[in-house]
């Protein structure tokens, strides 16, 4: 509801500091909302059974695992790989066909 009032406001702002405040409450709250619907809504909307949903939720833990280890400093691509394969072999309804690590930048 907190987007769409926003939406709806940042219409009615005229001060170009407040319409950037309004914008960045809009796509916070939008962005904040991002993990609930993947995390708990998709699982839930296709079906999945618990089992099915813990599983589900160990490739995001992996994937955020991986990103933690980058933004430490860790930049060999084989490693990060290593480690989000080991990751997600641990939980045994996984089966990834393949993992790729992509530099945003090129």
């Amino acid at each position: 509801m907190a987007r769409i009032d926003g939406v709806h406001a940042f219409g009615h702002v005229r001060s170009v500091t407040a319409r950037r405040q309004l914008r960045w409450i809009v796509w916070g709250t939008a962005l904040g909302a991002l993990p609930f619907a993947v995390g708990y809504a998709v699982p839930w909307a296709v079906d999945l059974s618990p089992e099915e949903r813990k599983a589900a939720a160990v490739i995001s833990a992996a994937l955020r695992e991986a990103a933690d280890i980058y933004a430490s400093g860790e930049r060999d691509p084989v490693r990060l790989r290593a480690h989000l394969a080991a990751r997600l072999a641990l939980e045994p309804l996984v089966q990834p066909e393949y993992a790729e690590l992509v530099d945003a930048a090129t």
